[in-house]
């Protein structure tokens, strides 16, 4: 991580595998991110400059996954990103918010 400018870098977690994409959750002030490997949504806070537990996210057949929160995962199912979903982590529910059939 660093300023704007690229000054100031800073180490802040390291992986044994790639992150695609990582989101700041303003509720929580931490960066949040999905693994793909291990279907949980890994996290790393800023008030305790550490990284969390890892929350279960059994997304089936994801393609792509994006965090919207500690609670709740965009998705792709399709090889070619032609559908979209939510799945919410509480209800373990999927609802389709677009499809290739939309």
């Amino acid at each position: 991580m660093a300023n704007l400018d690229g000054s100031s870098l800073k180490l802040l977690t390291t992986n044994d595998y790639r992150a695609w994409v990582a989101t700041y959750d303003e509720q929580t002030n931490s960066l949040i991110w999905y693994s793909r490997g291990t279907s949980t949504i890994e996290s790393f806070s800023f008030d305790s400059m550490s990284r969390q537990p890892a929350i279960t996210a059994p997304v089936k057949r994801a393609n792509y996954a994006y965090p919207l929160s500690k609670e709740s995962v965009l998705i792709s199912t399709d090889l070619h990103d032609k559908d979209a979903a939510v799945f919410d982590l509480n209800s373990k529910t999927m609802s389709y918010i677009a499809t290739a059939m939309k």
